[in-house]
């Protein structure tokens, strides 16, 4: 959806994107909405973003989200190939973020969550300097299934106060490489470890 005057209204349903148009930067795009403010209305549905292997090309080394629009649920679940879903743009899910399999790289854009993140097993995200926040108005949950500690460039948490971010998951370690900042509500790192490199704020 190119133009600013292209509606996008998700309500509900399953979009799902097996693959892009080529191996080109502007074709490497999977999910691109440019439409203004006023044209957009989400309040539920599911992005799922789900790399295979082609039987012609070869595999674009990117699945780019370009979105003037917040997303309600998205999944990245990569069946076959080495394809990176990336961020071309500042992303807002509304709901939850799923790291199933594969790699997500925000390429320094800001990611921000209003429900559960799960990173699972033998999945990557690099934040590079962006900030990942936390500020869904009910209790969230960051599932971290990592070998290794996950590595944050800022981390921000800012809800209600009193409504809880909890730590969970098999890897007992986060890792915040410039500032975290608790904005309001509450931090229960469940007996975790937090290190972070510079600002608690």
């Amino acid at each position: 959806m190119e133009n600013t005057s292209n509606i996008f209204i998700m309500a509900g349903g399953t979009i799902r994107i097996y693959d892009v148009t080529g191996n080109g930067g502007a074709e490497q795009k999977a999910f691109d909405v440019k439409s203004s403010l006023s044209n957009i209305n989400v309040t539920g549905g599911l992005l799922e973003l789900i790399p295979v292997t082609g039987s012609g090309l070869g595999n674009a080394t990117n699945y780019l989200i370009y979105t003037t629009a917040p997303l309600f649920d998205v999944n990245i679940n990569r069946f076959s190939s080495t394809s990176v879903v990336g961020l071309s743009t500042p992303l807002v899910v509304q709901q939850d973020l799923n790291l199933t399999n594969g790699d997500f790289n925000a390429n320094s854009f800001d990611l921000t969550i209003g429900g559960n993140l799960t990173v699972a097993a033998l999945t990557t995200y690099t934040p590079g300097t962006n900030t990942t926040t936390l500020n869904g108005s009910a209790t969230q949950t960051f599932t971290v299934n990592l070998a290794a500690p996950l590595a944050l460039n800022k981390f921000t948490i800012d809800k209600p106060a009193g409504i809880a971010v909890n730590l969970a998951g098999t890897q007992t370690t986060l890792d915040v490489n410039n500032n975290f900042r608790l904005v309001l509500g509450t931090l229960n790192d469940n007996g975790n470890t937090i290190n972070v490199s510079k600002d608690v704020l």
